[in-house]
């Protein structure tokens, strides 16, 4: 299929790219380009090869042999910080001793991006396809929770945590991580911490009942049962089948513990109502972890 269509971008051999330890880090696969072919849904929009033709990149099922990249000192991959596609480009390395450098990204799909590599000893190109989650920290973590929703890995806090601070050390108002890492510290009853990061959430988005929610649990679990319930009611303003949807688990607990806390002090008719409207006195419900998203 990539015959006598195929752009003047050659592929070559596997790429190891090690890490500071020497140890492979990931893999880069070569690729091998159809011109004209349209893009499935799993790529995005404005596939090209080098001349700027539309096409897509396809695995090189004829590649076999596998070298090292051996990444230059100064503008090597590992002497920076990758939080986005972007940020490859103009890293340079070696191959076969060969300079190389990331010049552009011909193609990115749903977990692999394609990039140009250019000799610059002679100005050719190659084509080489990396895993996302190197270059694309966002990426990494929502595909990461994908996974864990999808029941197709276990949740690891302390990763959602690596993800997420990796996410906010470039987008610091990234609300994926800010929440999720949130949930993390909300179970582990990190809760300043917790409110915090709700609170940044809440502060960006007046309407997240599911933030709104966590933050009052968060609250709650400082003992500002006050504040908590005042979320709640919040929450509650918004939609109350909203809330009958999203209030459960810790989330749930914390928040009833507030309610009981300050309805004890004052047993107005609104906090009654809050009372009876969520936490019926014959209903019995077991603390279940946070929900990610």
């Amino acid at each position: 299929m990539a015959g006598s269509g195929a752009s003047s971008v050659q592929s070559g051999p596997y790429l190891q790219f090690r890490n500071e330890a020497g140890d492979v880090a990931f893999l880069a696969h070569p690729v091998t380009f159809l011109p004209g072919m349209s893009a499935p849904h799993a790529i995005q929009p404005g596939s090209r090869d080098a001349l700027g033709r539309a096409g897509i990149w396809a695995n090189d099922m004829n590649a076999r042999s596998t070298t090292d990249w051996v990444d230059d000192e100064i503008a090597g991959l590992f002497c920076r910080k990758i939080y986005d596609l972007a940020d490859a480009l103009r890293v340079v390395g070696r191959i076969h001793g060969v300079p190389h450098r990331i010049d552009d990204v011909l193609q990115v799909g749903k977990n692999v991006v394609v990039y140009q590599l250019t000799n610059l000893s002679t100005g050719a190109s190659v084509a080489y396809g990396f895993g996302r989650e190197f270059f694309d920290a966002r990426h990494a973590l929502i595909k990461y929770l994908t996974r864990v929703g999808e029941q197709k890995q276990p949740m690891d806090g302390d990763l959602i945590i690596k993800l997420a601070d990796r996410v906010l050390e470039a987008f610091p108002n990234d609300v994926t991580a800010l929440f999720n890492k949130g949930v993390v510290l909300l179970a582990t009853k990190k809760f300043l911490e917790a409110h915090q990061l709700f609170s940044s959430v809440v502060s960006r988005d007046a309407n997240d009942q599911l933030a709104i929610l966590h933050n009052g649990a968060a609250l709650g679990g400082l003992g500002q049962h006050e504040q908590a319930v005042r979320e709640l009611g919040r929450a509650d303003a918004l939609s109350e089948k909203g809330v009958h949807s999203l209030l459960f688990g810790a989330v749930r607990d914390l928040l009833r513990m507030s309610v009981n806390n300050v309805m004890s002090k004052n047993g107005d008719s609104q906090l009654i109502a809050l009372w009876l409207k969520y936490f019926p006195p014959e209903e019995q419900t077991e603390p279940v972890e946070s929900p990610l998203r």
